[in-house]
């Protein structure tokens, strides 16, 4: 079975997947605001478009939740909406701004 070289890779879209970009795995530390404070959680995925959260809450498609990457309160707050749930799994989207993705861009670069 041959593969595609790194030069040779593209996107592909994927028929059931909701999300216009491509997702980066990670394992980063954030926190999540609802209302109630500031709570842990851990992001799994990323793309421009949104992201993978694990926490313990429990939260239905359309809530809106600040997000937080890291523990530095100095760091960019994310307005986002939450687009699926799957128990203490749940995909949010952000807002779709040149800003935001410039930003989101910048930390899945770093990660």
């Amino acid at each position: 079975m041959n593969f595609p070289k790194d030069a040779e890779l593209h996107q592909v879209t994927i028929k059931n997947s909701k999300r216009d970009s491509i997702r980066k795995p990670v394992d980063i530390e954030g926190y999540y605001n609802s209302g109630t404070g500031w709570h842990a959680c851990k992001i799994y995925d990323i793309s421009t478009g949104g992201a993978a959260l694990k926490l313990n809450q429990f939260f239905i498609e359309g809530d809106e939740i600040l997000l937080r990457f890291g523990s530095n309160s100095k760091i960019e707050i994310f307005n986002t909406t939450v687009a699926n749930v799957n128990g203490q799994r749940i995909g949010i989207r952000f807002k779709n701004d040149t800003t935001t993705k410039r930003l989101i861009e910048s930390i899945m670069a770093s990660n």
